[in-house]
C-alpha cells in the first residue's frame, strides 16, 4: 500500500468519523427533546378517567337527588287528588244520610245503613289526610338531603371537572410538543 492511498483511506476514515460523530449528536439532541417533551407534558390516562368518572358520578347524584324530589312530589299530588276524591264521597254520604233522615227519621234502618255508609266516607278522609301528611313528609326529607348533599356534590363534581380539563390540557400540550419535536 502506498502512502498516497494510506493518507486517502486516513483522510476518508477521518472524514467518516466526523460525520458519524455528527450523525451521534443530532440523534442525542433528537432524543433529549423527545425526552424533554414527554417530561413537559406528562399525560395520565388514569387521572383523567378518574376526573371524568367523579364528574359522572356526582352528576348522577345531583339527578338523583332531583328524581327523588320529584317521584315524592309526584306521590302528593296523588295523594290530594286521593283526599279530594274521599272528601267528594264523605259529602255525597253526608248528604245522603240527611236525606235518609228527612225521609225515613234518625232510628230507621236506612238511617243506620246512611251512618255507616258516612263513618266509612269519613274514615277514608282521616286515612287519605295521614297518606298525604306521609307523602309531604317524604318531599319535606328529600328536599333536607338534596340541600345538604347538593353542595358537597357540587364541589367534587366541578374538581374532577377541573380535573379532566386539566388532563386534557396536558393531554393536548403533550401532543403540541411532540410535533414541534419533529420539526
Amino acid at each position: 500500500m502506498s502512502s498516497i492511498e494510506l493518507v486517502a483511506k486516513l483522510k476518508a476514515v477521518d472524514e467518516a468519523s466526523d460525520k458519524i460523530r455528527r450523525v451521534g449528536d443530532n440523534v442525542e439532541k433528537a432524543m433529549n427533546k423527545v425526552e424533554g417533551s414527554v417530561e413537559k407534558a406528562e399525560f395520565s390516562f388514569k387521572k383523567f378517567t378518574t376526573s371524568i368518572s367523579g364528574v359522572m358520578t356526582a352528576g348522577f347524584n345531583l339527578y338523583g337527588l332531583y328524581d327523588r324530589i320529584d317521584d315524592a312530589q309526584l306521590s302528593v299530588k296523588k295523594a290530594q287528588d286521593s283526599l279530594t276524591a274521599a272528601q267528594l264521597n264523605a259529602k255525597d254520604a253526608q248528604d245522603a244520610y240527611n236525606r235518609v233522615i228527612e225521609k225515613y227519621g234518625e232510628d230507621s234502618e236506612e238511617a243506620k245503613e246512611a251512618l255507616d255508609e258516612l263513618k266509612l266516607a269519613q274514615e277514608r278522609v282521616a286515612t287519605a289526610q295521614e297518606s298525604l301528611k306521609d307523602k309531604q313528609d317524604r318531599v319535606n326529607e328529600a328536599m333536607v338531603q338534596m340541600a345538604i348533599q347538593a353542595v358537597p356534590t357540587a364541589i367534587t363534581m366541578l374538581t374532577n371537572l377541573k380535573g379532566t380539563v386539566h388532563e386534557l390540557s396536558a393531554a393536548f400540550n403533550a401532543a403540541k410538543v411532540s410535533v414541534a419535536g419533529f420539526s
